[in-house]
Formats: structure tokens, sequence, C-alpha cells
């Protein structure tokens, strides 16, 4: 089937005559050029998940990928600026790697189309997860052992204080009881 070149002017389907489905790609790729919303539109049609290679459009209907991050890449390039400013040695490649595009998904669509966290690459980022709860209840948590802590650490210093007591008492006792010794030895003599 040949390829057809299709020219952002005549993304009019009604001036078109091709077959049903080239109109209906018209509209699409019409609505894509007014309203920039294409991905959506494809994801939600779509029977199978869509990857991409924009970060910009994670979260509006890909699934993911190894995503370019114009903001990583622009930090990136400051630094180079920088470098090549300071007079560092630059040559081909200089700075480029490792690469700041990292691979992310969105987990709507993760679980949408059931693909497991497993079958993800290490270290990926997964947008839209739900909060774990953890995440939810840090501060609680982190009160609550606080808490635990704390008592465990006063109930282990009035332990200490108690068995002090407790030996001073003994030893208390057996001073006297040393003393009483000595005096009935004293006695007996």
């Amino acid at each position: 089937m040949p390829k057809t070149v299709i020219r952002t002017e005549y993304l009019d389907s009604k001036a078109y005559s091709g077959n049903e489905y080239e109109a209906h790609l018209f509209k699409l790729l019409r609505y894509k050029y007014e309203k920039n919303n294409f991905d959506l539109i494809l994801a939600a049609a779509s029977p199978a998940p869509i990857f991409g290679g924009w970060e910009f459009n994670l979260g509006h209907g890909i699934v993911g990928g190894k995503l370019i991050d114009l903001f990583a890449h622009g930090v990136l390039a400051g630094r180079l600026a920088v470098e090549i400013l300071q007079g560092k040695a630059f040559a081909p490649g200089f700075g480029l790697f490792p690469s700041p595009n990292s691979f992310m998904f969105d987990d709507r669509l993760l679980k949408r189309f059931q693909i497991g966290d497993e079958r993800l690459p290490p270290a990926s980022k997964i947008i839209n997860r739900p909060p774990s709860f953890y995440q939810k209840n840090r501060a609680e948590i982190f009160i609550l052992l606080s808490g635990l802590l704390a008592a465990l650490v006063a109930g282990v210093f009035i332990y200490i204080y108690n068995s002090r007591a407790r030996l001073r008492k003994a030893y208390g006792e057996k001073l006297a009881m040393e003393k009483t010794l000595l005096a009935s030895q004293a006695q007996l003599r």
C-alpha cells in the first residue's frame, strides 16, 4: 500500500475524496493540528498501549517509555555552555552521555493494560501512582515511632534507676547484717 503524504493545508476531510478510514484519519490529524490532543484521542480509541518519546505527553494518553525530558536537557545544555565558556576541553559528544532521558510510565495506563512493575526497566519513574500507606501517613508513623522510642528510652532509664535503688537497698541490708554479725561475734569473745 503506497504511503500518502498529507499536507496540513488539505486537512479538511470534506474536501478530500478518499475512503472513510482516511477521512477519519484526517479528522484526527486536523484535531491534532488545531487542539494538540491527538495522543488523548488515539489512546482512548486504542486497544493497545501507546508509547511515546516526550515527557510532556506522559499523563495525556501514552503509557510511557524512555522519554525526553526537556527540562533535564536544558540543564545539561546550560552546564555544557558554562564548561565551554570556562575553556574546558570540548570533544564531539562531550557531556552528552549518559543521556538525561529516563524511563517514565503512567500507573493508570499500566493498570489498564495489565503491565506489572516487574516488566519495567529498573529505576523507572511512575506517575499517577496512588501513594503508599507510608507516603500517606509518613508524619503519623514518624510521631508514633518517636513516641515508642521515647517510651523505650524512658523505660530503660526507669529500669536502671530501680535496679540501682534495689542494689542500694540490698547493699544497705548487707551492711546492717555484717554489723550485726560483727557485734554478735564481739559478744561471743
